[in-house]
């Protein structure tokens, strides 16, 4: 049962890929992608942050984790932020030491941590940036 599972799974991942491989540039696939909503529409905090170590954001966790590291520019948001978290179970482009990112933040209802949305590079513009 588990290989068969697994054979399915696979051959679904594979049909995927074929798709996404044989779209043309243009066309519906980027409208919408153009249609999405951007990440400072639904950030509550945007930061430049620099990061005290190497986190693999892109496996998948069973727990929150914080992320270490130093705010160094507020865009928006409360100066100095709370805890930033990487919640469980989501996969988001991973963290290097040392280099800087621009976080877009959204807070938790009802508590004082903020999670991440989206992580861009810092040259990063959008719309009603300063």
């Amino acid at each position: 049962m588990t290989r068969q599972l697994l054979a399915l799974a696979a051959l679904t991942l594979a049909s995927m890929v074929v798709n996404a491989q044989s779209m043309p540039p243009g066309g519906e696939q980027e409208q919408l992608i153009d249609r999405a909503i951007p990440p400072e529409t639904m950030a509550d905090a945007i930061v430049d942050f620099l990061p005290d170590m190497d986190m693999r954001l892109d496996v998948p966790s069973v727990a929150e984790r914080s992320i270490p590291g130093q705010v160094t520019k507020y865009e928006r948001g409360p100066s100095p932020l709370p805890r930033i978290v990487h919640t469980a179970n989501t996969i988001i482009r991973p963290l290097e030491r040392g280099r800087p990112v621009k976080l877009f933040l959204k807070q938790y209802p009802g508590r004082l941590d903020y999670y991440l949305i989206a992580v861009f590079p810092t040259s990063y513009t959008y719309q009603g940036q300063p």
